[in-house]
């Protein structure tokens, strides 16, 4: 978990990350280059700090992250919050 901190710290993502989310990480060269987390709230699933570093977007990462995520949902609901700076 203090990796994924930290890597929500640098790419400015304020949502932080509960022992008791699940988080899917995706790495590169040990390095953490994407990651989503999955976390229940109030009764509800929900998909929240989807990021892919900067220098790794376009390349697939939040799409294989997102399908793997997707993979584990079942056919439970799932929503996510949309914030648009």
């Amino acid at each position: 978990m203090p990796r994924v901190r930290r890597a929500y710290e640098e790419w400015g993502y304020n949502g932080g990350v509960d022992d008791g989310d699940v988080v899917y990480v995706a790495e590169a060269a040990d390095a953490v280059v994407g990651l989503v987390r999955r976390t229940h709230e109030y009764g509800v699933t929900m998909l929240r700090g989807m990021h892919v570093a900067p220098g790794d977007q376009r390349r697939g990462i939040g799409s294989s992250l997102l399908s793997a995520f997707t993979h584990d949902l079942a056919k439970r609901a799932c929503f996510c919050v949309l914030s648009i700076a």
